[in-house]
């Protein structure tokens, strides 16, 4: 009888197992032995139900603790590991009979969650060399996968463990933000993804600005910058201050009075650094010139009789490439009215009897700056007509006839025809002897008190009468 009773339960037992090896190829449990697990993980676990029986499982002390089993008095259950470390797992059968079978048992390791720990969000200048960004976490062998957004920043797309060096870029106006997602991995345990951002700003740069001049004493106009990138502030400095001008300043170059009191222009380059989003950009130049006011060296007044030729008047001034502009207030005197950079020679006219001045006004311009005008004269003298007066008729040899002109003036010239002159060459009066009958002719001609001598001489006519020609006296 027990021999059978024997035979029975190894047919059971055979039956059983080979049931087991069945479900265990095709059910929901494809494991068994040992098993590693992730914290706060509910894992299923389960053996080969057998109807009427009751399942009695078990955490029994290890390193880690209790998890949180549901389901316990059923083939399968699910367990909430709440502790890190290693666990035995038990669980023990008793068939409907009340038989307890033995004790079923596997270690169960339980491993923690892996971490990340915290990157703060980075911000970079275009064109800057980043340092390696490498990451940690409180697991020991922890792994980390990441990936980047946006790899235009010149960062790759992923990576693990570290984000090495690179070279940051953004050839834009705007700023490129790149965010970073790591994931820590251990023992297969997934980690919470940790997120950060690395921004690369881009390079400001300054719009053109053109070189600007002034003339000595102009009143400027405020320069404003401006650039392509939103929110940009600028920085300016100057290589001259003597112009009038601070040596340097913020965001704009207020109006100031130009100063240039030399003879040369003087140039004050202006160099505009731009900065946005703290990061420094490309600086531009440009240049603020102010421009001499130009003068006129003096001319002297000049003077000239009727019917001279002139001398070509050229001006002159201590700025280098000045030009000219005159006007001349008297064109009666046969210069033009108006002219530039000489006056050039002409014939001097005055047909009155008086002085004609003219005028005239010289203005220099110089690197495009007027400056201060000048006036000078050009007086044209008329010519004199001497006058000449004494006897006439005369008689033939007669002498001490006095002719006479103007008093007061200079080279006074005489000449006669058909007498001599006995004194007073050199004079305004002359003593003649009349050695000739007949229309004879005194000239005179001198040089008034403003160096003008006539054109031609006056001329003077004397008519000499012969002596009576007495027939002898008759007597008795």
């Amino acid at each position: 009888m027990k021999t059978k009773q024997k035979m029975m339960r190894l047919v059971i037992l055979m039956i059983l197992s080979l049931s087991f090896l069945t479900s265990m190829a095709q059910g929901p449990y494809p494991k068994t032995g040992n098993q590693s697990v992730c914290l706060n993980s509910n894992q299923p676990y389960g053996v080969i139900n057998t109807p009427g029986s009751t399942y009695a499982w078990s955490i029994l002390p290890g390193t880690g603790g209790n998890g949180i089993i549901t389901g316990n008095g059923n083939s399968s259950i699910t367990i909430l590991w709440t502790n890190v470390g290693t666990d035995t797992l038990q669980v023990i059968e008793t068939l409907a009979s009340g038989c307890v079978g033995p004790p079923v048992k596997i270690m169960i390791t339980v491993h923690p969650i892996p971490d990340v720990n915290y990157v703060d969000d980075l911000i970079f200048c275009a064109g800057a060399t980043t340092n390696t960004i490498t990451f940690t976490g409180s697991v020991p062998g922890t792994t980390f996968a990441w990936t980047g957004s946006n790899s235009t920043i010149g960062c790759a797309s992923s990576g693990t463990d570290s984000v090495p060096s690179f070279v940051t870029i953004n050839t834009g106006i705007v700023p490129i933000v790149d965010t970073i997602t790591v994931i820590p991995t251990a023992d297969s345990c997934v980690g919470t993804p940790m997120k950060f951002t690395i921004t690369v700003n881009p390079t400001t740069t300054v719009n053109p600005i053109a070189n600007v001049a002034y003339c000595n004493g102009a009143i400027t106009a405020i320069i404003n910058f401006s650039s392509p990138v939103s929110g940009t502030t600028y920085t300016w400095t100057g290589s001259n201050s003597t112009i009038g001008l601070a040596t340097s300043g913020i965001d704009f170059i207020p109006s100031f009075t130009a100063t240039n009191p030399g003879t040369a222009p003087v140039v004050d380059t202006i160099t505009v650094t731009p900065t946005a989003n703290n990061c420094v950009g490309t600086p531009l130049k440009f240049t603020i010139t102010v421009n001499p006011s130009t003068t006129v060296n003096p001319v002297a007044n000049v003077a000239y009789c009727d019917g001279a030729t002139t001398t070509t008047i050229n001006f002159s001034s201590p700025v280098s490439g000045t030009t000219y502009a005159w006007t001349n207030s008297d064109p009666s005197i046969g210069l033009a009215a108006s002219g530039t950079d000489s006056i050039p020679s002409f014939i001097a006219t005055n047909p009155g009897t008086v002085p004609v001045i003219a005028t005239i006004t010289v203005t220099p311009t110089a690197n495009g700056c007027q400056g201060t005008p000048i006036t000078f004269t050009i007086t044209v003298n008329p010519r004199p007509v001497p006058t000449i007066s004494g006897n006439t008729p005369v008689c033939l040899n007669s002498s001490g006839n006095i002719y006479t002109t103007e008093t007061g003036m200079t080279n006074y010239t005489w000449t006669i025809t058909g007498g001599t002159i006995d004194s007073g060459s050199g004079t305004n009066s002359i003593s003649v002897t009349w050695t000739a009958t007949g229309v004879q002719t005194i000239t005179v001609t001198y040089t008034n008190l403003t160096g003008c001598n006539p054109l031609v001489p006056t001329s003077f006519n004397v008519t000499v009468n012969v002596l009576p020609n007495t027939s002898p006296i008759y007597h008795n």
